[in-house]
């Protein structure tokens, strides 16, 4: 059945009545059934994620296979081929000598960084704070903000207005982006503060010695096979691992000369463990560790120092961190995530 004109004045009609901000979408699927008859035909839905009001297209199909579209955008509204439409310049990245690079092919360049999950994650975990402020929007009291502010000046090392504006002219950043991003981060501040706050003793009375300060022995080599010949020089001679290191430099054990770095770190058990690659239970005072991989080569660990935990401040930011991650964790876990760019493989592990 090919629509008539009246059907089609008809559709047009109540496509108007439905661009009222309140009209849902089960109220338009009634009122198109009462005018189609036994036309075929379908309602897509579109809602608009700023102020909730949906745009609706009617799908009519016709006898020979072809289909009728038809849809109505107020005026204040974009009709449906302008939605999602984007300047030509937003997808250009970066132009020399007149030629351009554009994000897609930035993005293709740059696939080995997926393999480092980490990143993977953090935008992940970005996306999931834009959608919960979306949905619980937090009003930044003005003080978090100045905060904010000196937080972000610190850590960029920006201590005058001066050494402020000439990074900002560096980086390309205008006042309001520089706002924006002050903003978004107060947010997080703040949210991280209303989760977390009341939790923090009672993570730290369950946890105390994840939180104990420790002084540790880090003493490094290339390969496996040097860190566990040292490892067994010190088991087999009770030895400590700064005596270890000084008879590997001395007597060449394992070849290791010249490629062997000795430190001493200090921390809290939980983020030394965090930064070595182990377990907060593997850092034990007088004990060295088996041999641990790290990014560059082995390592052996050896606790030589240990003082009880306390609730200070820096010992609050940790456990509030700890605390936020495992909400954010939860919030993952319960979310969609769709990835457009990416090995699956790797994506899927920070979904």
């Amino acid at each position: 059945m090919t629509p008539t004109l009246t059907q089609l004045g008809n559709v047009f009609e109540v496509l108007t009545q439905g661009a009222q901000p309140h009209c849902q979408p089960k109220e338009m699927q009634a009122r198109l059934a009462k005018i189609h008859g036994p036309m075929p035909s379908h309602l897509l839905c579109e809602q608009e994620g700023f102020d909730g009001r949906h745009h609706y297209d009617v799908l009519m199909h016709l006898p020979d296979g072809g289909m009728v579209s038809m849809s109505y955008a107020p005026p204040d509204t974009l009709p449906w081929p302008m939605r999602g439409v984007h300047r030509h310049s937003e997808s250009q990245l970066l132009r020399v000598n007149g030629t351009t690079l554009q994000f897609s092919q930035a993005v293709a360049a740059l696939d080995v960084v997926w393999k480092d999950t980490r990143l993977a994650r953090k935008l992940v975990d970005m996306c999931l704070l834009q959608d919960y402020f979306a949905r619980h929007p937090i009003q930044v009291p003005d003080a978090q903000l100045r905060d904010t502010m000196d937080a972000f000046r610190r850590t960029h090392q920006l201590f005058t207005v001066a050494q402020t504006q000439a990074w900002m002219a560096q980086e390309g950043w205008t006042q309001e982006r520089l706002e924006t991003v002050i903003t978004d981060l107060a947010k997080v501040d703040c949210l991280k503060a209303q989760i977390t706050s009341a939790q923090i003793e009672a993570h730290f009375t369950r946890h105390q010695a994840d939180h104990a300060q420790l002084r540790v022995a880090c003493l490094q080599v290339d390969t496996e096979d040097e860190a566990r010949a040292i490892h067994q020089l010190i088991i087999s001679d009770g030895i400590s691992l700064r005596e270890a290191a000084q008879h590997a430099l001395t007597q060449s054990c394992a070849d290791t000369a010249g490629a062997l770095s000795f430190s001493v770190q200090s921390g809290s058990r939980q983020a030394l463990a965090a930064t070595l690659g182990c377990e907060p239970s593997q850092l034990q005072m007088g004990h060295v560790s088996a041999p641990l991989a790290g990014a560059t080569g082995w390592r052996l660990v050896e606790v030589i120092r240990e003082d009880a935990a306390r609730l200070d401040q820096a010992t609050r930011a940790a456990i509030s961190e700890t605390l936020f991650a495992d909400w954010l964790a939860q919030l993952k876990r319960q979310a969609t995530v769709d990835w457009y760019w990416g090995e699956a493989q790797y994506t899927a592990q920070a979904a």
